[in-house]
């Protein structure tokens, strides 16, 4: 079964969690945040699995999407490329303004990078 993994547990990943799943998704789900409580409820809510470190989370990776701050994209990354033996195939960021440059680089790999717009209901912006 393919695996999909969050980097961060926040809002966006709670919305795209829930909505994979309302969408009928059955995929695996991992969430990796640095800080597991807050995860409790996102596990009850969208059936996913919390991830207590980076290296589990990554093992069987698929498709990683990096839900972090901005400020924080680059350390997460190289501490997933520190990590991960076979790095994922595709890196999506939801993450504003940082180049698919930066990401191969913090990821050290020739991974197939691409961005996601999250549109705001209403606002005719994405």
């Amino acid at each position: 079964m393919k695996t999909t993994v969050f980097l961060g547990g926040g809002h966006i990943t709670s919305a795209l969690c829930a909505g994979l799943r309302l969408a009928g998704d059955q995929r695996r789900i991992v969430v990796y945040d640095r800080h597991p409580e807050k995860l409790r409820e996102l596990r009850n809510e969208s059936r996913v699995e919390i991830a207590r470190d980076l290296k589990s989370a990554i093992g069987n990776a698929e498709m990683l999407i990096v839900a972090v701050r901005p400020s924080s994209v680059g350390e997460m990354l190289e501490e997933v490329a520190r990590s991960a033996a076979i790095p994922p195939r595709l890196c999506v960021s939801v993450a504003a303004g940082i180049p698919f440059r930066n990401l191969r680089q913090w990821l050290r790999a020739p991974v197939r990078c691409e961005r996601c717009r999250v549109r705001c209901a209403g606002s005719g912006e994405g």
